[in-house]
């Protein structure tokens, strides 16, 4: 058993238990090959003679040979189509970026538009063995003693045509260019994406989550309920009308039959953004979420608007002094407080943001400042009701006074000015106090009240 048969075997043992459906669509066929006389070409001291053209028997279908060094086999091949790329190239022992190019080359070469006689032929299969790493030259002679004797450089018109073979390669693997593989599109908005390639209008377009239009070059998207998803692009000449088909043999060389190639297929995914907030709140003094004691930060309340004053939702500080919100269309926003948390002071700032694609989620840390009292006392004299005294030998400054806590906690001691008043620090938080005279003035009785 030859090294082909053998290696066949175990691919077929392989496929048998791991592949299943892999060689569900085959065939059988038999070629007969034709010498071309005008061109000759030598591989090897093995491997030269005049180029040759295959047929399929039963219609004549051209094929070319993949397998250079291999003489053609007169028994039956098994054609394989209709499968995957990869199933085809591991069915003839070429790696499926191998097939895919010279299924490119059979499909653009001869029999393509026009593309007629032996000269055609001749490119097409130079093109193939080209691709596969064969090392060839054409002859002017066939000369079997000394097969290296008359090489000629590629004749003009072989070069040609195989230039030309190549541009339809590139032309058709040409795809579209947005840019981006993946967009993002604004929360109930659209993206226009420009194809510098010039190549929309080549392919077949789908939209999963999706409305879209064309006009030229350029596509619309528009998500549906403002989900992800992707634009599937899919090109195929069908100049053929069938599938190529490689063919197996094992006791010659395999061959391909051209046909219509894999389609071109493209994808862009798009995610829809959208935008949120997340605010913090803090105490002015402490710059944190600790409040002084006999104030709370949580509950404050804060209402979300668009530049316009639009109101758009309600955030309620919670007691991590946090309040979210998500699912905001991109654009400008801002909050402002419509209640301060207990014993604190109302901030009316408007606090403005900015929503966008860059930065769809921003944090605002705003700060309250507690409520904080300020005692100012002012002394009389009982007799004249006024600052002066109804004595020259007495004076109401220099009086001091005991400022406390309902508990009795002594906060702060105040001096009676000339005024006739004393004015406390501004630091007395909401609640009970009371003052009591400590030190009565000059001629005046202490007030134990």
């Amino acid at each position: 058993m030859n090294l082909k048969k053998v290696f066949f075997l175990v691919l077929f043992l392989v496929c048998t238990f791991f592949c299943l459906d892999v060689y569900a669509e085959t065939r059988k066929d038999t070629f007969k090959s034709s010498f071309i006389a005008e061109y000759g070409f030598v591989e090897s001291i093995k491997h030269f003679g005049n180029f040759q053209y295959f047929r399929r028997i039963n219609d004549g279908e051209i094929a070319y040979c993949i397998e250079p060094g291999i003489s053609l086999s007169k028994n039956d091949y098994e054609g394989f189509y209709h499968l995957s790329l990869e199933e085809k190239a591991n069915a003839v022992h070429l790696t499926k970026e191998q097939l895919e190019k010279i299924s490119l080359i059979a499909h653009f070469g001869w029999g393509y538009k026009g593309h007629s006689g032996n000269d055609w032929i001749v490119a097409t299969q130079s093109a193939i063995w080209k691709e596969l790493g064969t090392e060839f030259q054409f002859t002017s002679k066939y000369y079997p003693s000394d097969p290296w004797k008359y090489v000629i450089s590629t004749p003009k018109e072989i070069v040609e045509h195989m230039k030309e073979i190549e541009k339809n390669i590139m032309e058709y693997k040409k795809g579209v260019s947005f840019g981006h593989s993946i967009v993002k599109i604004p929360w109930n908005g659209s993206v226009s994406l420009e194809d510098t390639n010039h190549q929309l209008r080549e392919f077949i377009v789908s939209c999963e989550q999706c409305h879209y239009s064309i006009n030229e070059d350029t596509i619309q998207i528009r998500p549906i309920d403002n989900q992800n998803g992707s634009l599937f692009l899919k090109k195929q000449n069908l100049f053929w009308e069938r599938d190529f088909i490689v063919y197996y043999s094992s006791s010659g060389q395999n061959v391909i039959v051209p046909g219509d190639v894999t389609p071109m297929e493209q994808k862009i995914s798009f995610e829809v953004v959208s935008g949120s907030l997340h605010l913090h709140k803090y105490d002015m003094d402490s710059k944190s979420c600790e409040p002084k004691k006999g104030g709370t930060l949580k509950g404050s309340i804060y209402h979300v608007f668009t530049e316009n004053g639009t109101f758009v939702k309600e955030l309620v500080i919670d007691e991590n002094c946090n309040a979210s919100i998500s699912g905001l269309e991109l654009g400008r926003y801002y909050v402002q407080e419509q209640k301060a948390g207990e014993n604190y002071e109302i901030d009316e700032t408007k606090y403005f943001f900015d929503l966008s694609l860059d930065r769809p989620n921003q944090e605002l840390v705003v700060y309250d400042r507690m409520y904080l009292g300020q005692l100012k006392i002012e002394k009389r004299d009982s007799k004249t009701k006024t600052c002066q005294s109804i004595t020259p030998y007495a004076t109401l400054n220099g009086a001091i006074y005991g400022l406390y806590k309902s508990n009795g906690t002594l906060i702060e001691k105040l001096t009676i000015l000339k005024d006739c008043s004393a004015l406390s620090e501004r630091n007395l938080l909401l609640g009970d106090y009371y003052i009591q005279e400590l030190q009565a003035p000059k001629g005046y009785n202490l007030d134990t009240k």
